[in-house]
């Protein structure tokens, strides 16, 4: 969510996609739960293209001067997506040159792999706590085996001591510049005004995560040209 408000404030046309079924949809942390628009139980999508141009009408919006944020959130009842459903908004958004950012959780499925297999840049966000770094050591070893590199974001604080190094260390995946606690976070998200501060933590995480989305390699995309995407 970081990630897509930063981009829209730095300019860029920004599709946000929820690709967590059981994360309770993030249009709660926009505080658009109540807003006109599709979620993924009402999308009718299957193999195929989809114009970005019919998302942005159909879906939740959020603008900043000429840019918009489109997001396809979840929902509290239905079903995730399908597979298909998730390749063909991706596709859309990069066919449009939108930079396209997906929530994906640490539970990899079938739609979940749909995306991962189409990010340029990704990324697992993790506390510096000694079970959140098993966890991300299985999946970056599970992400490896598909063929999807990742990187790491460590965020504080750290109640334990476990140091930075060490984390790394069992990970063994690169580390982009730690995270600072963001002040009353927890309270933002459950007021449903999430606004990263433009000076803060988050903001200079999520700015860091764009610049280094920009400087990757994207994926190849037949008669897609240049697109960006990050998970």
């Amino acid at each position: 969510m970081a990630v897509g408000l930063t981009a829209l404030r730095a300019g860029d046309n920004t599709l946000l996609i929820d690709c967590d079924p059981r994360g309770g949809g993030l249009d709660l942390v926009l505080g658009a739960e109540s807003e006109d628009g599709l979620r993924w139980p009402d999308m009718q999508l299957s193999a195929g293209r989809v114009a970005a141009s019919s998302l942005h009408m159909a879906l939740p919006t959020r603008r900043r001067g000429s840019a918009q944020l489109t997001l396809l959130s979840g929902a509290r009842e239905g079903e995730g997506p399908a597979p298909d459903a998730v390749a063909a908004v991706i596709d859309a958004g990069r066919r449009a040159g939108e930079v396209v950012v997906c929530d994906v959780p640490r539970q990899l499925g079938a739609a979940e792999c749909a995306a991962l297999d189409r990010a340029d840049l990704t990324v697992i966000v993790i506390p510096a706590e000694l079970r959140a770094t098993m966890t991300a050591k299985r999946l970056a070893e599970d992400l490896a085996a598909r063929g999807v590199p990742s990187q790491l974001v460590l965020r504080g604080p750290n109640p334990g001591g476990l140091r930075t190094d060490e984390v790394v260390g069992a990970v063994g995946i690169p580390l982009l510049p730690p995270m600072r606690p963001e002040p009353n976070l927890a309270q933002s998200l459950e007021r449903g005004d999430f606004h990263p501060k433009p000076k803060g933590p988050l903001s200079h995480a999520a700015t860091t995560t764009l610049t280094e989305l920009a400087a990757t390699p994207p994926k190849p995309h037949p008669g897609q040209g240049d697109l960006r995407a990050a998970s």
